[in-house]
């Protein structure tokens, strides 16, 4: 119905984790997706599939160190996901420049 969804969804993940220099990038994903996100996002599992209350299929968590893995997985498999260069930034940049103010 929406095929440019899964993009824009990782586009928008991939903002937040840059500009707010983020070190980890973490998700709860079904076991059968678990192939998935160790390709494009570069994720390990953190945590063994579990059922949690109100879940109908258990999820397990599953990460990533973002600054070893800048540049590979999805910036280089889906090109378009990187940032554009006239962009100027994203709906996220005032929240960093919050954020980066408070920081010590």
């Amino acid at each position: 119905m929406f095929p440019e969804l899964p993009y824009v969804t990782v586009k928008a993940g991939l903002c937040r984790v840059r500009l707010f220099q983020c070190r980890y990038r973490a998700c709860q994903c079904p076991p059968e997706h678990r192939a998935f996100y160790r390709k494009v996002f570069l994720q390990q599992p953190w945590g063994e599939p579990k059922l949690y209350p109100g879940l109908i299929k258990p999820v397990g968590l599953m990460a990533a160190t973002y600054p070893e893995i800048r540049g590979k997985g999805v910036p280089a498999l889906f090109p378009t996901c990187g940032p554009a260069p006239s962009s100027g930034g994203c709906c996220f940049s005032a929240a960093a420049s919050v954020i980066h103010s408070l920081r010590v």
